[in-house]
């Protein structure tokens, strides 16, 4: 059995130093929801399981290791009627070790502005594009950034407003994004480089349409058999490649 646990947070006055001026939300529903590793994260539909948080905003779900390995376990805790707050929740070993609940105390999960700010972030540029890893390295980034808010006298609409903007403008979160992106594994192009109609060999004047493409004169769309790499453009590497079909000839398929 594993434990997810977690503090529910909402923009108010007389919070804890380190809020955010932000408060405890008790009697908050909160659904536990597993996402597909590199899929689109949805949290919709029947939950996995449901409680509801004490009054510090606390909240803690038992679950089978089994049915959490290998998934993104997000909670979605309701604020209100018509709001919600979302995050990528820890899992937690079911111990009864005093070490344990001691790690287990420190390291629950935080579901409030920042957090919900975060699931939008990651939604905007693709849950997909992520591992497990990715997503936790992305939500301290946007943690990071936002150290220094305050949302006490903001709705939770506008402080998790906020909060998105900082982070989206944040060069530490713009770098969390780009180092945990799941880079995917080019498909070499099939057939002859720099043979643009297909005809089976590469003429001077494809030649010429292939360099105009890496100078940016001309789209790729115009001949993308020079894209070996389905990288966007078209490299030095890849011309010198065409001007070799069409010395010695396209290779046999």
């Amino acid at each position: 059995m594993v434990v997810l646990a977690g503090r529910v947070l909402s923009p108010g006055r007389g919070g804890l130093v380190g809020d955010h001026g932000q408060v405890a939300v008790g009697e908050a529903e909160v659904d536990l929801f597993l996402c597909d590793v590199s899929q689109p994260c949805l949290p919709t539909g029947q939950p996995l399981a449901s409680t509801f948080t004490d009054p510090d905003g606390r909240f803690a779900i038992q679950v089978s290791a089994d049915l959490v390995r290998g998934t993104l376990p997000v909670v979605l805790a309701r604020v209100s009627p018509t709001f919600v707050l979302r995050a990528p929740v820890l899992v937690i070993p079911v111990s009864q070790t005093a070490a344990a609940r001691q790690v287990a105390s420190n390291t629950e999960t935080v579901v409030d502005s920042i957090s919900e700010a975060a699931m939008r972030l990651l939604a905007q540029v693709g849950f997909e594009n992520f591992n497990v890893a990715g997503v936790g390295s992305v939500v301290q980034a946007v943690e990071s950034a936002n150290a220094a808010a305050n949302f006490e006298d903001l709705t939770a609409e506008q402080a998790v407003a906020q909060a998105q903007g900082t982070a989206a403008s944040d060069p530490g979160v713009q770098m969390a994004l780009e180092d945990n992106r799941l880079t995917p594994t080019p498909t070499p192009t099939p057939g002859c480089v720099g043979d643009c109609d297909g005809s089976g060999e590469v003429t001077v004047d494809e030649l010429i349409k292939g360099v105009n493409i890496a100078l940016g004169n001309l789209p790729l769309a115009a001949c993308s058999s020079f894209d070996t790499d389905h990288s966007g453009d078209v490299t030095i590497n890849e011309l010198i490649v065409a001007v070799n079909n069409a010395l010695a000839g396209c290779p046999a398929s």
